[in-house]
């Protein structure tokens, strides 16, 4: 065990170093670490601005783990934030943590957001889909941006930083909505052709306001699961997903595109039942360095309708 805890500190502070060197020129200061790399400690630990998470869901010594991530990066262990998050779905998660200071601004590409790594089940910030949000900003400028399932909009907030001509995110949480303003606030983007709704999805889709128009970028990345007493019944991805996608391609632009994107392990992506689109998957393209391509954090396809 000792051999193993020194063979984790050399592997945390070798990439480290290596990422924070790598990011640096990008303005990029939220990043993961280590990746579960090696057996008898599968763990994830992430940097986020001048804090760190680390992250198990099976039975290891989170302390230990804690404070031998804090040393290698010299984050101290006050502002180390250590979960054992339950795999379930739905499932909670404890905490091992020095008093919680909040929300904290973290930067990305040069584009600023909050993230909480104390409160919720998860930070505010899917760290692995850092390279699809800058494919969002980069694509954005002039562009009408949909963002459903939005939870605190972090791909509105990059198709914003983008120069999007108007975004509109839809969700059901209250909560999340209004940290998606203050996402878009914090970066002095707060204009009124951000708009937000607040409701079930799959109601939106079914039936669009008429108001609502075509997008010419939308982003499809649900949970794997819900069963909100907002909503009339369940969302199962693997259940659901074909119906979400022809949906979305309703109100998708001639020339647009869909994002989208699952981190369900088991999810299965049946091509052929959309052969009168054009479908790329992008996966291994989206995958940010720091993470393991062994275990992919999500999948992602870009589908278009055919000319």
């Amino acid at each position: 065990m000792q051999q193993l805890y020194k063979d984790f500190e050399k592997l945390v502070k070798r990439q480290h170093d290596e990422l924070r060197k790598l990011y640096l020129p990008s303005q990029t200061n939220c990043f993961r670490i280590y990746d579960r790399q090696l057996q008898g400690l599968p763990v994830t630990v992430e940097r986020y601005g001048e804090y760190l998470k680390v992250e198990s869901e099976e039975e290891v010594d989170l302390q230990a783990v804690r404070e031998s991530a804090s040393r290698m990066t010299y984050i101290p262990l006050e502002r180390t934030a250590a979960v054992m998050r339950a795999p379930s779905k739905g499932g909670a998660s404890s905490a091992q943590n020095e008093p919680s200071p909040g929300r904290i601004p973290v930067e990305e590409m040069g584009i600023s957001y909050y993230a909480d790594l104390w409160t919720y089940r998860d930070t505010g910030l899917f760290l692995d889909h850092a390279v699809t949000r800058d494919l969002v900003r980069e694509n954005s400028l002039g562009k009408r941006v949909l963002n459903l399932f939005c939870y605190t909009g972090s791909f509105t907030t990059a198709a914003a930083a983008g120069g999007a001509q108007e975004t509109v995110s839809v969700d059901l949480s209250n909560t999340y909505l209004d940290w998606l303003q203050d996402n878009l606030k914090l970066n002095k983007l707060q204009a009124p052709v951000h708009r937000v709704i607040r409701g079930d999805v799959l109601k939106f889709l079914e039936s669009p306001p008429k108001d609502i128009g075509r997008f010419h970028i939308i982003i499809l990345d649900p949970p794997s699961f819900s069963n909100s007493h907002a909503m009339d019944r369940t969302f199962d991805v693997q259940r659901d997903y074909q119906w979400c996608i022809r949906k979305c391609m309703d109100l998708l632009a001639q020339q647009g595109v869909l994002i989208f994107s699952e981190n369900l392990r088991s999810f299965k992506f049946d091509r052929k039942s959309f052969s009168q689109f054009t479908v790329q998957e992008i996966t291994r393209e989206t995958i940010p360095p720091g993470f393991t391509i062994k275990r992919f954090p999500h999948r992602c396809w870009m589908i278009r309708k055919r000319s």
